[in-house]
């Protein structure tokens, strides 16, 4: 219980009474911690509500512009890249654990759905009329018939807008043989990372024909009153796979992900191309939807992250302690060979060894710069197998020093494999973003599975930047 000490009140000697409580040799005034929870916890459809129904909540969200965002949450059950775990949660945590004291942490598990990047260029066709036209006449666009008279046409139906075509015709006297036409995108700009993704079907499917292909011309181009087809597109049909229809008419899926890097910082042109034969049964109908080009990527994940409460407040606390068990795990493997590149790309790079000939051995899964081995998934720090790797540094050093310097270069190697494993690792204001790393240093007696000998501690000091916490290498 928290200790409180009421002092009494006796006549005319108040301010000896004041001192009362140092007649009692170690009692500390005033509460004591007593209520330090330390609890693992799974968000439940409730607490979502709550946390989007919360007053704290909801003033924070007005300040930023983020109101509908929070009201959102209470039915998607999902922090995004605006309405954020990290800012959201601790009003709920004071809320949900008000009696918590100080040095409480909860490890709070909650879904999320992040969305990174932007899209340069969407069509949804969903500005067009409820009605079909033919042609399709589309702001940008440069819809045309090249051959024959069946055109691109803009669809409305179950309140959604597409592009459609078809060489079937009912009329066998009207029929016109080969047909051939484009719908193509206005210019965009392709930044890094962009590709370009849309959804199509087919309807009454014959095996003859009536296909799409996909081409791609670089460069911005009126089209105005040039031959269409006489110009460099790059085909990219390849790409494309539509499902063939189970019933008469197949559903709406991705029939394509074109990967742009290769024109970032050029613009294009997207060609849609139809092509059938009203005599010879290539009729299938195409129908076309959600044409983008951008980077955005979105990514669903059930993260667990840490709160903790300081100076009677509750903060994200995003430090970590990785255990890298000394065996051929896929964790330890991940950040040892993470570490064994960082020594290739800059420390052997540096040096100008023949590959293999340096402190990265010629299988390129250990290092003895510092010992990090991803094929056995330990430290070797024996000062024998760093002399037969690389003999040239150790020079003059007995094998006590060889050692050493090997531990010491943990500080760099580690680091490095850090920042390359966690990029996105920010530091947080009021705290210290501690990665903890525990590991087995293996010295020429076997080790255990399990049997980790070492920690060392890394700061996060800027975004994807990891400094080595001076004098946290300990023997555990």
């Amino acid at each position: 219980m928290k200790k409180i000490v009421y002092a009494l009140l006796c006549a005319g000697l108040l301010t000896a009474c004041s001192d009362y409580n140092d007649n009692f040799e170690g009692l500390k005034k005033g509460p004591q911690p007593v209520d330090v929870k330390k609890l693992d916890y799974t968000l439940t459809a409730a607490d979502y509500k709550a946390i989007a129904d919360n007053a704290t909540n909801k003033a924070l969200a007005k300040a930023a512009g983020e109101e509908k965002e929070l009201a959102a949450l209470a039915k998607t059950g999902k922090f995004t890249e605006r309405i954020t775990a990290s800012e959201y949660l601790p009003a709920f945590l004071a809320a949900k654990w008000f009696t918590a004291d100080n040095s409480s942490a909860i490890h709070v598990t909650y879904e999320q759905k992040v969305t990174t990047g932007a899209d340069a260029f969407v069509a949804d066709f969903e500005q067009l009329e409820n009605k079909t036209v033919n042609p399709a006449v589309i702001q940008g666009w440069t819809v045309t018939t090249t051959t024959g008279a069946y055109n691109w046409e803009s669809r409305f139906r179950n309140n959604n807008h597409y592009l459609q075509i078809s060489a079937f015709q009912k009329d066998p006297t009207k029929q016109v043989g080969a047909a051939q036409a484009y719908a193509i995108t206005p210019a965009i700009a392709v930044e890094e990372g962009m590709h370009l993704t849309f959804e199509a079907l087919y309807g009454n499917y014959k095996d003859e024909g009536g296909r799409l292909s996909l081409f791609l011309l670089e460069g911005e181009t009126d089209f105005a009153g040039q031959n269409v087809t006489a110009l460099p597109w790059k085909d990219l049909t390849s790409s494309v796979k539509i499902e063939k229809p189970a019933e008469t008419y197949g559903t709406f899926k991705r029939a394509a992900d074109v990967d742009l890097n290769k024109y970032k910082g050029k613009k294009v042109h997207i060609a849609f191309r139809y092509d059938g034969n009203d005599q010879t049964n290539a009729t299938t109908t195409l129908q076309l939807d959600n044409v983008v080009v951008g980077n955005k990527v979105v990514t669903e994940s059930t993260p667990t992250d840490q709160f903790v409460r300081l100076n009677d407040k509750w903060t994200y606390d995003p430090s970590s302690t990785i255990l890298l068990y000394p065996t051929k795990n896929a964790t330890t493997v991940a950040y040892f060979q993470a570490g064994v590149d960082w020594v290739k790309e800059n420390i052997d790079a540096k040096l100008g060894v023949e590959a293999g000939k340096g402190y990265v051995t010629g299988y390129g899964n250990n290092e003895y710069y510092s010992g990090l081995s991803a094929h056995y998934g330990n430290v070797d720090i024996r000062a024998g197998k760093a002399r037969e790797q690389y003999a040239k540094p150790f020079e003059g050093m007995d094998d006590a020093a060889v050692s050493a310097l090997l531990e010491k270069h943990l500080q760099e190697t580690l680091a490095g494999a850090l920042a390359k494993l966690h990029p996105e690792a920010v530091p947080v204001a009021g705290i210290d973003v501690i990665y903890t790393l525990r590991i087995g240093v293996y010295t020429g007696t076997s080790l255990a599975a399990d049997q980790l000998t070492h920690e060392i501690k890394f700061k996060v000091v800027a975004k994807g930047k990891f400094e080595y916490v001076e004098n946290s290498y300990r023997k555990l």
